[in-house]
């Protein structure tokens, strides 16, 4: 009975449903779905609308675009020059750490997550379990910076910024001996930049939609599956709390509005399950999320996830790609783990047009039901 349900639930999202775009009306289809399905097990399932950006690669592509004000003004007036890009430097670090500087000023556009919570007997512990039902645009860039790039083109759009501060500050030192050195740094990191503003532009305008099956629709269908599976058993101890996530491949703004401070999430007790392309590729775990910075899970929850994952094949992962719904969790000090569905050292069917309801397992859907539920069974028992 569970594979069909999950399979029909596959075929509406990714197969009636051309593609999910990030605050699209196609994602309003979705999250009207999800909320049906939600309440049809749980009344207390719904919608919390947010704002989100249109891609974080066009807010990307914003900060590296404000450093050719940063280079012209280092021609003539450098001191200015070096303070301007210091603080335009200061703002992409805090967007890249996710306190979303930029995208406050510029348009937005409205999307919603749709939560169903699941009141345990007693709470002493919350589980979180996320996933994205949006769909992003496919293309070769989209597919270089997320499967291999994205920290390292990071690294070097901070390096180019610097070089070019740097060089504004030794050309105001008026030293003719260092002027040629300083003008090359100034110009390579601008050439630099002038080439990152492209690439972020391409990544969050261009390509195809897609039908996301695999990437995102097969996470959803698990947390339905979840859904109707706690209706029949009660936890004694342990709160769960199913997030459909919206506009999570465009913006980080559907997890921050779900972990958002006062909504009775207590990181100290609170623990998140990710879920990523889960019906495809080899599932794995992650035990640590690396960007600028790493997170990884504490022995706790660790030892009780493993114990889980060993029960079913299920081994660990360091993932270091496009940051994800756990990694941001991590950063509020949350315990949290992605369940990746992993294939080539990528995400399966990461940014790949044929994503589609054919190419899910729905066996291994339900398997990835089973293993969430162990974790939460033995959360409750511990």
């Amino acid at each position: 009975m569970s594979i069909q349900r999950i399979r029909e639930d596959i075929l509406f999202l990714a197969g009636r449903i051309p593609h999910r775009r990030a605050a699209s009306e196609e994602e309003e289809v979705a999250a009207s779905y999800v909320l049906e399905q939600f309440q049809s097990t749980n009344p207390m399932a719904r919608v919390e609308p947010f704002a989100t950006v249109e891609s974080f690669g066009l807010v990307f592509a914003l900060y590296c675009a404000e450093f050719f004000l940063v280079f012209l003004l280092g021609t003539w007036f450098p001191g200015t020059s070096a303070g301007y890009g210091t603080v335009v430097f200061i703002l992409f670090l805090l967007e890249l750490a996710g306190k979303n500087p930029l995208s406050r000023i510029i348009p937005l556009y409205e999307s919603q997550n749709i939560v169903a919570p699941i009141n345990s007997v007693e709470r002493k512990k919350l589980v979180i379990i996320t996933a994205n039902y949006d769909t992003p645009l496919c293309n070769s860039i989209r597919g270089w910076i997320g499967a291999k790039a994205y920290n390292l083109f990071n690294c070097a759009t901070l390096l180019a910024m610097m070089m070019i501060i740097v060089g504004s500050v030794g050309v105001s030192m008026g030293d003719q001996a260092l002027a040629i050195p300083f003008e090359i740094a100034r110009w390579s990191g601008f050439v630099f930049l002038v080439l990152a503003t492209m690439t972020w532009l391409l990544f969050g305008k261009m390509g195809e939609d897609t039908r996301g099956a695999v990437q995102s629709a097969s996470g959803i269908a698990v947390e339905l599956e979840i859904a109707r599976r706690l209706r029949e058993k009660k936890m004694q101890n342990t709160d769960v709390w199913l997030v459909a996530i919206g506009s999570g491949e465009a913006s980080r703004a559907g997890i921050q509005r779900a972990l958002r401070p006062g909504d009775d999430i207590n990181p100290k007790d609170t623990m998140l399950i990710n879920l990523v392309s889960v019906g495809s590729g080899e599932l794995n775990y992650t035990v640590k999320e690396k960007s600028l910075t790493s997170y990884g899970m504490e022995n706790a929850f660790s030892k009780v996830v493993s114990s889980a994952g060993s029960l079913f094949g299920i081994q660990s992962l360091t993932y270091g790609g496009i940051p994800t719904n756990a990694f941001w969790a991590m950063s509020q000090g949350i315990e949290a783990t992605s369940i990746i569905g992993w294939d080539n050292n990528t995400a399966a069917f990461f940014n790949q047009s044929k994503d589609t309801v054919e190419s899910v397992n729905v066996e291994q859907v339900e398997k990835t039901a089973d293993f969430i539920q162990e974790i939460i069974q033995k959360l409750d028992n511990s």
